[in-house]
């Protein structure tokens, strides 16, 4: 797993808040942090290869040619008033893949010094009508 940084925030965003998405029912989390991610005009800031960790669990066939899916990109965006970071990850991973991409992006957030972390996903659960 590779973390590139394109940006050298300096310590602008030292102590910064980091929000956290990833898909799930309906893209709640993920639609959330783009609309919050876009209204608040954050730039981008790298993102985490995972592509030497990622097996492909099928193949996409174009033109009667076979060829690899794209890996999904786990995206880094700043905003430096209020300081915050934001990743973005396309897809559920499982298993040491998740423990890793977790680990690196804690890493990220103890570089920066970050005060808080928030994550946004949905989660469907059987609800009741009297609950």
């Amino acid at each position: 797993m590779k973390l590139t940084l394109h940006v050298d925030t300096g310590n602008q965003l030292e102590g910064a808040t980091l929000l956290g998405a990833w898909p799930g029912m309906g893209e709640v989390g993920v639609t959330a942090m783009t609309y919050l991610r876009a209204a608040l005009g954050a730039s981008p800031l790298g993102e985490i290869d995972m592509s030497a960790r990622v097996s492909p669990s099928a193949v996409v066939v174009k033109d009667g040619l076979v060829t690899m899916p794209e890996v999904p990109s786990n995206s880094l965006y700043y905003v430096p008033d209020p300081p915050l970071l934001f990743f973005e990850s396309p897809g559920h991973l499982e298993g040491t893949l998740a423990l890793d991409l977790m680990s690196t992006l804690l890493d990220l957030a103890q570089d920066f010094r970050v005060s808080a972390i928030l994550t946004a996903a949905a989660f469907a659960m059987p609800v009741d009508h009297n609950e």
